[in-house]
């Protein structure tokens, strides 16, 4: 177990830092405990095959003038220490896409985007907004589906090559495969596999040189804009400039509430599972200077279908209370289905992150150590990863393991290590509350269960939603609460879960004990 001495050393060294300022039509929607993969077809992470729409290459103006220039594959490559990184993306047959034909009129999405308001927990939102950690704003999120598309914003709003930028709206596509969305940045299309796909959320890797207004095409080739514009900046670390938040050195009164350092990020790329790491730093967003440390670590593995950046309200938050979390792509796989490639893709990854220094992941950590205990967060199908890694514990995952939250979890029958929080909800269709419940059962050590009234499956992630297509309610129910309060719901409790778990100071012990009484949900604990 971790000691509450673990981090003095590094508040100590930190503490003159924060002095300074500074988740339709189609006929087979995707589901995240259904969806696997075709013999024969390489999927991409929403199962598009990865041949897309590609028609044979056109050539490549890469001049200003060139209206549609091509983005390659969202993976990116590892940006390294800055004076090795380089603007080239090799070995990528990128898709062509061609401009809409001028007999086609696209149907337009006007900006009707409105500066967002500054916060520092969702106390500060809308309740159809969240709070984006790692910029200080409230950004627009859906609780549900919408028979039109429209794009409300992306983050962040700068970056380089191998940056992945997130999209959020609505309506991007209603579920099913061989989806056909295309993002264009400035004068470079992105398309097919070359876009990262939810019904609500996209995101693209950007390429060298893209900037500008955003547009995002649906398949009838509707087209919804905002100005953006998003911006090239610097490789390397991103000097603290004022225009996101700087680390507080505070604690605030609410859990939900961002903590004593900011929230930045960065992608390492260059590797399959596309692994984005979120880290205490002085100012928040991404490739922001670190808060140097040694810092606990936390691991979030998505569900099927579902994209794995979308867990920022959980992974942002916790970096400003001071943990490293990681979150990679992993495959997808189903229950009683063989697991072995999941064991030997991604024990060894978490290993990797395990009790070092992240300088080798990227130059931009260079300040960042881990611990060598680990604290799961898994959500839907990615619970039971969860557990197959931790019981196969080939690469120590369950002796380095203090606990697990599990959202929305399947029901595997099998038991995991340290303290286990389950978090269900009642318009849940994919882990039922009988489904959730016979997890927590399951469970034999410290465990708590909380039951949210009227959430769902797809509001455990930042902006997905289910609920599209033919299946319609039998993918998810229109939930009763906004996906803002079953955020804070999930918030509240998982920040002194961690601190528990870790061997941390607990300035919100209650919230495991006796938190407060509430409509929204219900609370059980077993010690």
């Amino acid at each position: 177990m971790l000691s509450r001495k673990l981090l003095v050393v590094a508040a100590v060294t930190v503490a003159s830092l924060l002095g300074v300022t500074g988740c339709g039509d189609d006929p087979e929607p995707v589901r995240m405990d259904t969806f696997g993969q075709q013999d024969g077809e390489d999927y991409d992470v929403l199962g598009e095959t990865t041949e897309g729409d590609v028609v044979p290459d056109a050539g490549r103006d890469s001049g200003p003038d060139n209206v549609w220039e091509v983005a390659p594959d969202p993976g990116g490559h590892d940006q390294g220490s800055p004076d090795v990184q380089s603007d080239v993306v090799e070995d990528v047959m990128p898709d062509v896409v061609q401009d809409v034909p001028p007999d086609v009129e696209p149907e337009t999405v006007e900006d009707t985007v409105e500066p967002p308001t500054a916060c520092t927990s969702y106390d500060d939102c809308a309740d159809d907004e969240v709070c984006l950690f790692s910029m200080g704003v409230c950004q627009q999120r859906a609780t549900w589906t919408s028979a039109a598309l429209g794009l409300f914003n992306i983050h962040s709003l700068d970056g380089t090559v191998g940056d992945r930028i997130i999209i959020d709206g609505e309506r991007f596509h209603t579920g099913g495969f061989l989806v056909d969305v295309k993002v264009k940045i400035g004068t470079v299309m992105y398309s097919g596999n070359t876009v990262a796909k939810d019904e609500n959320r996209l995101y693209v890797s950007a390429t060298a040189g893209v900037k500008g207004p955003i547009t995002v095409y649906d398949k009838d080739n509707k087209v919804a804009t905002i100005a953006g514009p998003f911006r090239q900046t610097e490789k390397g670390v991103v000097a603290c400039d004022g225009s996101t938040p700087a680390a507080s050195g505070k604690v605030p009164d609410n859990p939900w509430a961002a903590g004593p350092y900011a929230a930045g990020y960065v992608d390492i790329t260059g590797d399959s599972s596309k692994t984005r790491v979120y880290y205490p730093a002085e100012c928040g967003s991404v490739r922001r200077p670190a808060a140097e440390g040694t810092w606990p670590l936390v691991v979030i593995l998505h569900g099927n279908g579902a994209l794995h950046l979308q867990y920022e309200y959980l992974a942002e938050l916790l970096a400003t209370w001071g943990f490293v979390t990681i979150v990679p792509e992993t495959i997808q796989n189903l229950a009683g289905e063989d697991y072995s490639q999941l064991i030997f893709n991604t024990g060894p990854l978490v290993q990797s992150f395990r009790g070092v220094n992240l300088g080798s992941k990227n130059a931009v950590l260079q300040k960042v150590t881990t611990t060598s205990e680990v604290f799961w967060i898994g959500h839907s199908r990615g619970t039971g990863r969860i557990e197959e890694l931790c019981h196969v514990n080939d690469y120590g995952e369950w002796d380095a393991t203090v606990g697990e939250l599990f959202l929305g979890p399947v029901d595997d029958g099998i038991q995991a290590p340290g303290l286990t929080m389950i978090i269900g909800a009642t318009k849940d269709m994919q882990s039922t509350p009988a489904t959730y419940k016979n997890t927590y059962n399951t469970q034999a050590g410290i465990k708590w269960l909380v039951d949210i009234n009227g959430g769902n499956h797809g509001s455990f992630c930042d902006h997905k939603v289910y609920g599209y297509g033919v299946m319609g309610g039998m993918g998810d129910k229109e939930p009763t609460i906004s996906r803002h309060r079953q955020h804070v719901i999930v918030q509240m409790f998982a920040v002194p879960l961690i601190q528990r778990a870790f061997g941390l100071d607990e300035p919100f012990a209650d919230y495991l004990e006796t938190p407060p009484v509430s409509g929204d949900y219900s609370f059980e604990y077993d010690d």
